[in-house]
Order: C-alpha cells, then sequence, then structure tokens
C-alpha cells in the first residue's frame, strides 16, 4: 500500500494553531514563535555598523582600520533619569570587559574589550550579556587570566571605554574573544527556540572586537545563527568594507543602507580628495544625520535629540570613544574637533 502526503499549502491552515508552543511546525515548514521574536528588534532604531579601512597619507599610506557604531533610544514615557537635564533610555552600545586586571606592576597593562550592541527587548538583551559575563568568568576560572587578550594603553589612558591592543597576547585576540562571546550568546538564543517552557529571545546583539591588524563584527539572530564579517587591516584597498544595518523596520533597511552610501560617496573617491581622519569624520556626520532622518520618517516617535544618540567610534591608536553630544553637534556644523 502506498501512501501519500498531501501537501499542504500556507492558505490551507490557520496559523494561530501553530504558533502557541515553541517546537510546533507549521505545516510548511515555519517555527512562527521564533520568527515572532525575529521581528523583535525592529522596534528599535536601527543600528549602523560602518567597517573603515582607509590609506593613512601621514602615515607614509599604511591601511589603517575603524569601526563606527551608531544608534539611538528613545527615553521612556515617565522617567527619572536625566542627563544634562534630558531625559534618555538606556544606553544600547555598552563594554565588556574580557578579563579583569591582571596582577602586575606594569601599570601601562589594562584589561582588553569588546563592544556589544543590544537591539530588541532590553530585558532579553541583559539576560544574554549576564549569559555572556558568566562564560568570561567560567573561562578565566578554567584557563587563567593570563590566557585573556591585553594591549598597552600608554596612548588610552583616561579613556571610559578601553578597548584595542597594540601588544597581542600570544593566547587569544580580542577578535577572537568578541567571536567567541557572540557564539556563546547565540546557543543561547538556540537553545531558547527548542522550547521547553521557554520562549525565544526577542533580542539582536551585535559583539566587535578589534586587534592591532584585524577586526571583527559578530551578528546573533533569534534563532541562534551568527553572521560574522571579518576584515584585515592590511589590505592594500580602501573600502568601505560592508554597512551592516541591525534592527529598525526591515522594510527601511535597504533605503538607510542607500541613504548612508549616497552620504559617504565612494571611499576610493574619498580617500584620494581627503585624509583618514576627514573620511573618520564624513562617515560620523553621515552616521548622524541617517540616525536623525529615519527618525524624522515615523510619525510615531518623538523627536529624536543628540543626546538620545549612542555613537562609537572604534580606532586602533584611542581605543572605543564615545563621542558626546558637543562632539556630534560639532560635526554636523561641520567644526573641527
Amino acid at each position: 500500500m502506498i501512501v501519500t502526503l498531501a501537501k499542504v499549502s500556507s492558505a490551507s491552515y490557520n496559523v494561530y494553531n501553530y504558533d502557541q508552543t515553541t517546537p510546533q511546525f507549521t505545516p510548511d515548514g515555519l517555527l512562527k514563535q521564533v520568527e515572532y521574536a525575529s521581528e523583535a528588534p525592529s522596534n528599535s532604531m536601527p543600528m549602523l555598523i560602518i567597517p573603515l579601512m582607509i590609506a593613512d597619507d601621514s602615515n607614509n599610506g599604511s591601511q589603517k582600520c575603524a569601526i563606527i557604531i551608531a544608534t539611538a533610544s528613545y527615553p521612556p514615557s515617565s522617567s527619572d533619569h536625566q542627563i544634562n537635564g534630558s531625559k534618555r533610555g538606556q544606553s544600547r552600545i555598552i563594554e565588556i570587559p574580557i578579563a579583569p586586571p591582571c596582577p602586575t606592576t606594569d601599570t601601562s597593562l589594562v584589561t582588553s574589550s569588546v563592544i556589544v550592541g543590544i537591539n530588541g527587548i532590553l530585558s532579553d538583551n541583559v539576560s544574554l550579556i549576564e549569559t555572556a559575563r558568566s562564560h568570561l568568568q567560567s573561562w578565566q576560572k578554567d584557563y587563567g587570566i593570563h590566557r585573556l587578550h591585553q594591549r598597552n594603553a600608554a596612548s588610552g589612558r583616561g579613556n571610559t571605554m578601553s578597548l584595542l591592543s597594540n601588544t597581542a597576547s600570544p593566547f587569544e585576540s580580542a577578535t577572537s574573544s568578541a567571536s567567541r562571546i557572540a557564539h556563546v550568546i547565540a546557543d543561547e538564543c538556540q537553545l531558547h527556540s527548542f522550547g521547553g517552557g521557554v520562549r525565544p529571545f526577542g533580542a539582536s546583539v551585535v559583539v566587535c572586537g578589534f586587534d592591532e591588524d584585524k577586526m571583527i563584527v559578530c551578528v546573533t539572530n533569534p534563532s541562534g545563527a551568527v553572521e560574522s564579517y571579518n576584515y584585515h587591516c592590511t589590505n592594500e584597498k580602501d573600502s568601505i568594507a560592508d554597512l551592516i544595518v541591525v534592527g529598525g523596520k526591515r522594510t527601511s533597511n535597504t533605503a538607510v543602507r542607500q541613504r548612508l552610501l549616497a552620504q559617504l560617496g565612494t571611499v576610493q573617491e574619498m580617500s584620494i580628495t581627503y585624509s583618514y581622519q576627514t573620511v573618520v569624520r564624513d562617515s560620523l556626520k553621515a552616521a548622524i544625520l541617517e540616525l536623525l532622518h529615519e527618525n524624522s520618517k515615523q510619525n510615531d516617535k518623538q523627536n529624536l535629540q543628540l543626546n538620545h544618540i549612542d555613537l562609537a567610534l572604534i580606532t586602533s591608536e584611542a581605543g572605543a570613544q564615545r563621542l558626546t553630544e558637543n562632539q556630534m553637534m560639532n560635526l554636523i556644523n561641520n567644526k573641527d574637533k
């Protein structure tokens, strides 16, 4: 006896009969709970990640790299948190130290870190970051702090967001740590997509790591997938390696990318006309203007102010620097520094 399985089209079943539990597939092979969770980051403002690889004429034309991360968060409707007299939401660009300070008499050695961007439901992101922190503590306990990445911070003292490494450890680099942290977060997301009384995380996390000669950007999805972008700063050709947009309305992400590319122009043309510093400055300005423009199209959102914008610049010389409201205002007004 031959049994044939009838094909069920998406129009012949009620989707709401299949989205009550996470591990239940629809007849056409979808996991609706995971799909719903993947839409959660779209309720956040888009996070813009712009990796740059530009020749520096002031340094014999050697290749220099930078990563720009820009996003914004709206303040809650009722909040007691005040910054410069204005309300703002939770910062969405944060730092995770890879290791606590190592006991040493050399005060130039400080802890290396990775930079994390959060998108989606805040409580879900907090839970995932706590998972990453717990993993780092276990790693340090099992393998020792000496295996974690440190740097000489002579040029980065006083910077509240220390990152990079001029003197890399032979054991693990910041880029390797960033990749490992991203996969730990993704594994936790995947576990929650299996069901078992838990729901998927409505969060997409960006993890950035930067070494002297390479950088990495990892983006996790609620399904447990990881998108990794690796860049080597020894490439001879100038480029905006990738223009990564995470979160925000999915229908507008393509338009965001097109507008940003139009504002930046081709890096090949910019690098011929301008210096490395000018290319970075113009890219920072373009990111700010794009966030302001995207906000102006969303009439249901309140007006976006500069103090609501999180803007970080990661370079091999100064580590990760968070730009202040005054610095962003100077960029918009074409003022140097």
